[in-house]
């Protein structure tokens, strides 16, 4: 369906409801650009609020989990590969390496990523496959070995899951 033209419609006729649902809407890549604003945007208010809302913990309250800390603390060693499963995204709580780009929420957190960002947007906006993403399982949370950026969109866009290839970590 194209965006709403005013030649298609004359005057006082009642516009199609498809239509009306297209107005405001452009290319992909500039919805893309407004989702990566978005993003950043509702990211920087969340820990704004935090901070002025004295939550505990202030900014470390807000930040992304960080594998190597959780593995630290649960003196995980052992590895098995799970493989191909569909894994909620509510449970994805951290990152492998990437945990100061994105916030609790895997909003981006600087600008640093916004062209990788809006690639992985823009596939999933024009509706083409991605990759699975992999995952590190630590006791009942995942933590992003590879997909930081697709688990970001993924969430920012409202998916409820992933396909992930996932490797279980136990607890010695």
């Amino acid at each position: 369906m194209r965006p709403f033209a005013r030649s298609s419609v004359c005057k006082g006729e009642k516009k199609p409801k498809e239509e009306w649902l297209m107005i405001g809407l452009t290319t992909v890549e500039q919805r893309v650009d407004r989702d990566f604003a978005r993003a950043r945007r509702r990211g920087f208010f969340g820990r704004l609020a935090t901070r002025f809302l004295g939550e505990r913990g202030g900014d470390a309250t807000h930040r992304l989990a960080c594998f190597e800390e959780a593995k630290e603390t649960t003196n995980a060693a052992d590895r098995y590969r799970r493989g191909f499963e569909t894994v909620e995204l509510d449970r994805v709580v951290g990152s492998v390496g990437r945990c100061l780009d994105f916030d609790r929420g895997f909003l981006p957190v600087c600008s640093c990523s916004k062209g990788r960002w809006k690639r992985v947007a823009r596939t999933f906006r024009e509706g083409r496959p991605l990759p699975p993403v992999e995952l590190y399982k630590l006791g009942e949370r995942y933590f992003v070995l590879d997909g930081n950026h697709r688990v970001s969109v993924a969430r920012y866009l409202g998916a409820v899951a992933i396909d992930a290839v996932v490797t279980e970590l136990f607890m010695v």
